[in-house]
């Protein structure tokens, strides 16, 4: 375990330019920090895709974006820098899931996984998420607005990217 746990730490930084030793100097601080943690994701099932839940493994990387939504008016004639700032409200939580997969077999590709990854992709509704980190933002479902598989050393290893927004349910 510890051969795997090496090479995943030099693909973590070869692709994503730092490892989990940073990750540890930045526990316990949260909104706009990468921090590793477990990540488990469900959805309703249908007839195409598989219901059920699936950790992430090996846990990923975690970046979390908060803004503020603000209308700035310019008040005309006005001598002063400045505008009138209205209808305050919060923008969604920008989500960031960025991690590694891979299997024991130097010939074989992490299919099983990549497909995982794929299908929450496609299934293109609120995707449950069950993060201690996230849980602390409040965020319980991702809106997965894109994914990427940048170019990864060594055939059984796949880095990925999910581009998330934070959803809720809403009744309609």
């Amino acid at each position: 375990m510890a051969l795997i746990d090496v090479a995943l730490a030099d693909l973590y930084k070869n692709v994503f330019g730092f490892t989990g030793e940073i990750q540890k100097k930045l526990s316990g601080e949260a909104e706009g920090r990468t921090i590793r943690c477990p990540v488990t994701m469900s959805y309703d099932g249908d007839d195409v895709f598989n219901p059920d839940s699936w950790t992430i493994p090996f846990e990923p990387i975690v970046s979390v974006h908060g803004k503020n939504v603000i209308i700035r008016n310019p008040v005309l004639k006005n001598r002063d820098i400045g505008t009138v700032k209205e209808l305050w409200s919060a923008d969604d939580w920008q989500v960031e899931i960025k991690g590694i997969v891979y299997v024991d077999d130097t010939t074989k590709l992490p299919q099983a996984d990549i497909n995982r990854l794929r299908y929450f992709f496609e299934v293109r509704r609120a995707i449950k998420v069950e993060s201690p980190f996230l849980s602390l933002f409040g965020i319980n479902y991702l809106a997965i607005e894109s994914v990427e598989f940048p170019p990864t050393d060594g055939y059984n290893y796949q880095a990925f990217v999910y581009k998330c927004y934070s959803d809720k349910p809403f009744n309609l």
